[in-house]
């Protein structure tokens, strides 16, 4: 038997913490003393914020100056720009007028057409005898000042003609009025052509002898051969005849048939060409004689010939009143600046180009200073102008020792260019005290599309 153990159980210590007790001593007051060395500060001085100052202010002013200069040479740039940009838009605007003159009576620019503005649409009267492309160069206030005229000629629309041309028949009558003005007519052609006729529309009234007759155009060169628009078939000598004329709708009928067997199934219309308020060109020719070597068409027999006939007469039609375009350029000294304006019709001026100092239009000719217009030989011309020979360049009609009047009949036949000059300077001073200027040359061809003797094979060339 194993005897019991016996256990014995300690009683433990008990543990024992000593806790030491200290006092808390508040630090020192800051003295004044100055801070031990490696101590950090916060802050400026005010020394140092002086300086900032200073140097803060003298950095923005430079980049205040530059900006300044900035602004102002950006605002001299500026202003030289805008002047160039006038000048080049100006350039674009004369070629594009230059490059119209005429259109719409390029062929027929050998007859001599014959027209008259009404007082309202051009005021002063003394229009030109003929029409012309390009008419009334001068000089005015010691400024060159020109006059050029078109129409917006469109051959085709869709599939039918916007420029037809109809027979025109004076009915009764047999011959042109004896005071050269009449103010109703017939046209005779398709219905539906006459049916969009309108007041307001302008027709070319000529005669067909100079169709029909090729020595008008093509005789050759000869010592006493006239030229082409001094030939009588075209209206030519001393008492025009056969004279091409520009009149304008005033009223219009209604479109029925001819009634005459002749026509076959060709209808007319009456016209009245009468002025009203509204109208740019006259019936009224300024008294001067006309006379059109007329025959009604329906007694030429045969309407297949009817094209070959001398005596046939045609209306052709070029457009409306608004179709036609007739722009003066001159410089007006009433303001404070000269200024080159550009007139169309008889809108309000339209100002080109401010403080113009120089404009100045130089005609080139292809006919010697001296020639009398009705005179004129084909041996006179040979559609050409030597650039580089100053007499063939007019500036005024004094130039070409000639009057006014034959002068503004010769460019409207024989000029083949146009040589201008513009000068302009800018209405501001430049940061520096100047104004910019600005100024260009440029040649502009003239169309005026007149025949040539056949064996000239420059054509309009500029040499």
């Amino acid at each position: 038997m194993i005897g019991a153990r016996s256990v014995q159980w300690h009683k433990a210590a008990p543990l024992r913490f000593t806790v030491k007790s200290q006092t808390w001593r508040q630090p020192d007051p800051p003295t004044s003393s100055p801070p031990c060395r490696g101590r950090r500060r916060f802050g400026f001085s005010l020394t140092e914020l002086m300086v900032s100052l200073l140097l803060a202010a003298i950095i923005m002013s430079g980049v205040a100056a530059t900006f300044s200069q900035m602004r102002t040479s950006t605002g001299d740039q500026a202003r030289t720009a805008s002047l160039y940009s006038g000048v080049r838009g100006l350039n674009v605007q004369l070629h594009h007028d230059f490059s119209n003159a005429g259109r719409g009576l390029w062929d027929m620019s050998a007859y001599n057409i014959r027209y008259n503005f009404v007082d309202t649409f051009v005021a002063g009267g003394g229009q030109p005898r003929y029409f012309y492309g390009v008419t009334d160069h001068d000089v005015d206030g010691g400024q060159s000042t020109i006059v050029l005229q078109w129409w917006d000629y469109d051959v085709m629309g869709d599939t039918n003609s916007k420029s037809p041309t109809f027979l025109f028949d004076l009915g009764s009558g047999a011959e042109f009025p004896a005071d050269g003005i009449f103010s109703t007519a017939n046209l005779v052609g398709p219905a539906n052509y006459l049916g969009e006729i309108s007041p307001g529309d302008i027709f070319l009234i000529h005669g067909n002898r100079a169709r029909t007759t090729t020595a008008a155009y093509n005789q050759v060169e000869g010592e006493a051969t006239a030229a082409v628009w001094n030939h009588n078939d075209v209206g030519g000598l001393a008492e025009p005849t056969n004279t091409a004329v520009l009149l304008e709708v005033s009223r219009v009928g209604g479109v029925a048939l001819t009634g005459d067997p002749a026509y076959g199934s060709l209808s007319q219309v009456q016209v009245d060409f009468t002025a009203t308020a509204d109208s740019y060109f006259s019936n009224d020719l300024e008294g001067d004689s006309m006379f059109f070597p007329f025959q009604r068409p329906s007694s030429f027999g045969d309407r297949d010939d009817w094209g070959n006939l001398d005596n046939m007469v045609y209306a052709r039609k070029l457009g409306h009143r608004d179709d036609f375009h007739r722009v003066r350029y001159i410089v007006d000294n009433s303001g404070r600046w000269p200024v080159l304006t550009r007139t169309h019709n008889n809108d309000t001026p339209e100002i080109i180009l401010s403080n113009i100092t120089d404009f100045s239009i130089f005609m080139g000719l292809d006919v010697t200073p001296g020639t009398v217009p009705a005179n004129t030989l084909i041996s006179d011309m040979d559609g050409t102008v030597n650039g580089t020979v100053d007499e063939l360049w007019a500036y005024e009609h004094t130039d070409y020792n000639t009057s006014y009047d034959d002068y503004q009949i010769l460019i409207g036949r024989h000029a083949m260019a146009a040589n201008i000059t513009i000068n302009s300077e800018s209405t501001t001073e430049t940061s520096k005290g100047y104004r910019p200027k600005a100024s260009f040359n440029s040649r502009f061809r003239i169309n005026t599309g007149l025949p040539q003797p056949v064996n000239n094979k420059a054509k309009n060339a500029i040499q």
